[in-house]
């Protein structure tokens, strides 16, 4: 493949969030089989996702119940994480999949929308 990829070392908290935006696609987690990988939140889409950068994930509780995002895929084995790999490599595909990343992560990813979802959800109003 023409791509490489680059592990960053860990950060301090402040730092993070700038490092979250500068690859091209963001991988979370590749092992859903221990616990503490299957405990993951989609956190690891939207902390990327702000910064338009799309996610490959495997497809964990939290993370699919975004799959309607064009901006996060999901992979089981490991052909399907090398096709995903490939799919983004493409500029094209990655740059549709980036283009409304951040404005879906703000609308359907931060806590005020949680938190209006479950008062929604208490009060009897969702479907």
């Amino acid at each position: 493949p023409s791509w490489a990829v680059m592990r960053l070392p860990h950060r301090p908290y402040r730092e993070f969030f700038a490092s979250a935006g500068i690859g091209w696609v963001n991988i979370a987690p590749l092992k859903p089989e221990n616990a503490f990988n299957e405990c993951k939140s989609a956190l690891k889409f939207f902390e990327s996702g702000i910064w338009g950068v799309p996610t490959i994930a495997s497809p964990l509780p939290d993370f699919t119940r975004f799959a309607d995002s064009d901006g996060l895929a999901f992979a089981t084995t490991p052909d399907d994480w090398m096709q995903e790999l490939e799919r983004f490599a493409d500029d094209g595909v990655r740059r549709d999949a980036s283009l409304g990343l951040p404005e879906y992560c703000r609308r359907n990813c931060m806590a005020e929308t949680s938190a209006m979802m479950l008062l929604d959800l208490l009060k009897g109003d969702c479907a």
